[in-house]
């Protein structure tokens, strides 16, 4: 007796679907290297963030940079900064499905030119506003070199150039998917 042709299609729709279950679970590489802003309450010395490497292998971070956006044609100032995180001499490579916090100190002062050139009034009343943002470069499992950029936070310069206040970018914006906004 010969099985109806509908039995042979829905049996064949089942084994694509566990297939595609399998390779999607197993096999499929997922790609995915967040950068999570982080605050900190008290003095500001710079940004600190966390990088979370959502994949199953391993990456190695080959630069880290931080920038004021200048507000001139995507053109940017990168100060001196000197950036701590990891474990001792592990700071440049994240495992597979763990996280790094880094935190970024500026080495020298800004200057009253630098903080006037920001936005005054806002948010601040008195202060002058700059973006700053982070610049990660990374090999990704493939040996493709990759780079993004996103900002970090607001910070409000006094017009001598001390920092005196910090604000996130969005409350609703808790992670950056650094894949999406890779060049």
């Amino acid at each position: 007796m010969e099985a109806p042709w509908w039995s042979l299609a829905v049996s064949l729709t089942a084994l694509g679907v566990s297939i595609f279950t399998f390779w999607w679970t197993n096999v499929r590489e997922a790609l995915a290297l967040h950068l999570v802003p982080l605050a900190r309450i008290g003095n500001f010395d710079g940004p600190v963030f966390a990088l979370c490497n959502g994949g199953k292998r391993d990456l190695l971070v080959t630069q880290l940079l931080v920038y004021f956006e200048t507000g001139s044609r995507g053109s940017r100032y990168y100060p001196a900064v000197s950036i701590q995180g990891g474990a001792e001499g592990q700071a440049d490579f994240i495992a597979g499905g763990k996280t790094v916090e880094f935190r970024a100190s500026f080495l020298e002062p800004f200057g009253a030119n630098f903080a006037q050139g920001g936005v005054k009034g806002d948010p601040w009343p008195e202060l002058y506003s700059h973006y700053i943002g982070i610049e990660v470069e990374w090999v990704s499992p493939g040996g493709q070199v990759r780079m993004a950029r996103v900002l970090h936070s607001r910070l409000g310069f006094a017009a001598d150039g001390k920092i005196r206040g910090k604000a996130p970018l969005s409350k609703d914006q808790v992670a950056y998917n650094l894949y999406e906004a890779a060049t």
